[in-house]
């Protein structure tokens, strides 16, 4: 399993307690404030990062309601008119029907992963249980979950040849022209 960028976050906040701060001689004053506020800008976002998404659709959705507030006061057809309907047209097709709950979402994808590796363990031990096709199916699948893995950790440098990996964004989204602030984690 792949930590997630919170618990990864929360691993650099632990280093900078117990390896950069006591390295730093007590009278370096303006270094440990400046230390502080990395500390508290790493918290800020492991705080956020949950939300982020949900944020992102809010603000789309708060934009989109003052777009249609705006739009009687353009003129019918005329170019601006036009290019804020199919901007907002373009908006509002990519919003999902509700706000995303992280933490739900966390929490059911560790409920299945559970139930799921309890499945196979039953399954193995069933004797009616057609055990090549159900080591297949969990053999390719673990196969996708470590390139998916390796392609998402990829900027450690600890992946030996990185250009065996397609993008993450490819493996995320599919082979779909992706934006660009979506290929990197």
């Amino acid at each position: 399993m792949v930590p997630d960028t919170c618990l990864r976050l929360g691993t650099v906040l632990k280093a900078l307690d117990d390896i950069v701060t006591p390295a730093l001689p007590s009278e370096a004053g303006f270094a440990h404030e400046q230390l502080a506020l990395i500390k508290k800008s790493v918290q800020l976002a492991i705080d956020q990062i949950p939300h982020e998404y949900a944020f992102m659709v809010r603000d789309a959705q708060d934009h989109l309601a003052l777009a249609r507030e705006l739009a009687p006061f353009l003129e019918p057809g005329a170019g601006l008119q036009t290019r804020l309907d199919g901007s907002t047209g373009q908006l509002a097709a990519m919003l999902p029907a509700a706000l995303p709950d992280v933490p739900a979402l966390k929490q059911g994808l560790r409920t299945v992963k559970q139930d799921m590796e309890d499945a196979v363990n039953r399954l193995c031990t069933d004797p009616k249980a057609d055990l090549t096709r159900i080591e297949r199916l969990v053999l390719d699948h673990s196969a996708r979950r470590i390139m998916m893995e390796r392609a998402w950790t990829i900027a450690t440098g600890f992946e030996k040849d990185p250009s065996a990996l397609p993008p993450v964004a490819e493996l995320i989204y599919g082979t779909r022209d992706t934006p660009a602030a979506s290929t990197s984690p």
